[in-house]
């Protein structure tokens, strides 16, 4: 929701200057450092792919990843494409939303070395979860999943090195500078699943200072592009505080008792479908309903629409498909000794 917010009250804009070109900006003071978001995304994505990795093959590892993630894709990605089309000067060529379709357009125009053309400019960050998963499917076929600390440290010297000497193949194939968040949230989990050893302090600490050092850069190019002061004081906290939530969190499970974990595992599942329609689709929204609706009431009901879409491809596609899925691979899973009670 906080990248939510950040699209619709911040980076959208609007034709009135009286406004500050914004539709809300009211809420723009807060809403700008809304797009640090997504560095907790990654974080969040580093410890649960690399919990999802445990006792996996390859090919059971990539199978989970497209359960996951491909039914709500497929569904969203249709929904805005067939939204837009019957909007006037959007483009929406056939070949793009199938091209889109495969989820992978990101990662392959990385590679090729051609900017992606992006049906919804929130698919960006799949590129990236798509080379993460290939890095933890590498160590998984070499037989190193278990000594992945190795591979942090070496991930976290290449983005040391990105920092004085940034270059395209670091880009492409290291993720910098999101690196160090994924690093991050996979040295939480090694301490959450392992205990807290005094390397994998360190490895945090390390992996902190290098996304204070992002952050600090991102800051400065984010004033500079909106023409808004980015508070330096503000961004650093918030991510502190992040990784303040994430040294909790791994260091036992805190219980949240005011909130039913039914409540909190659809709130999770919602986060989803939610990023994945919000963008293009509240974009249109914004340019065709701004002057015609009263601006409060337009942002509930954009906001309370993407999230009851949201709820309805997670009820009606989600869960079926997974059910569907996980009872094909049950079907098939044929073990070859007696499984123990244990």
């Amino acid at each position: 929701m906080a990248v939510v917010f950040y699209h619709y009250c911040f980076y959208f804009g609007v034709d009135d200057a009286a406004r500050g070109n914004r539709p809300w900006p009211e809420l723009a003071a807060m809403a700008r450092y809304g797009h640090l978001g997504v560095q907790l995304f990654f974080m969040i994505s580093g410890f649960l792919v690399l919990q999802s990795a445990l006792s996996k093959d390859v090919a059971g590892f990539l199978r989970a990843r497209v359960v996951r993630l491909y039914p709500a894709f497929l569904v969203c990605c249709t929904i805005t494409y067939a939204a837009v089309a019957f909007i006037p000067g959007e483009p929406h060529a056939l070949v793009n939303y199938l091209y889109n379709l495969t989820m992978l357009n990101g990662l392959v125009d990385s590679f090729r070395g051609v900017p992606p053309d992006y049906l919804d400019g929130s698919y960006w960050t799949l590129a990236l979860e798509w080379k993460f998963y290939l890095l933890i499917a590498i160590l998984i076929a070499l037989r190193q999943l278990r000594y992945i600390e190795r591979a942090l440290w070496g991930w976290a010297a290449a983005s040391v090195v990105a920092c004085f000497h940034s270059s395209p193949w670091l880009v492409d194939y290291a993720l910098t500078p999101w690196s160090a968040y994924f690093i991050a949230g996979a040295a939480f989990f090694r301490g959450h699943s392992r205990g807290w050893t005094a390397p994998r302090v360190v490895l945090v600490m390390a992996a902190f200072v290098l996304c204070l050092i992002h952050t600090g850069e991102q800051n400065e190019q984010l004033t500079a592009a909106h023409g808004t002061h980015f508070s330096m004081a503000v961004s650093l906290g918030i991510v502190t505080a992040g990784f303040a939530l994430f040294a909790a969190l791994s260091a036992r499970p805190l219980r949240i008792g005011f909130l039913q974990p039914r409540l909190v595992v659809l709130l999770g599942a919602l986060s989803y479908p939610v990023y994945l329609l919000h963008f293009r689709l509240g974009a249109a929204q914004v340019r065709l309903l701004w002057s015609r609706i009263d601006p409060v009431m337009l942002l509930v009901a954009m906001v309370a629409a993407v999230v009851i879409v949201a709820y309805i491809v997670h009820a009606g596609v989600e869960r079926p498909a997974w059910r569907i899925l996980r009872r094909r691979r049950a079907e098939t899973f044929v073990p070859s000794a007696p499984l123990s009670a244990g």
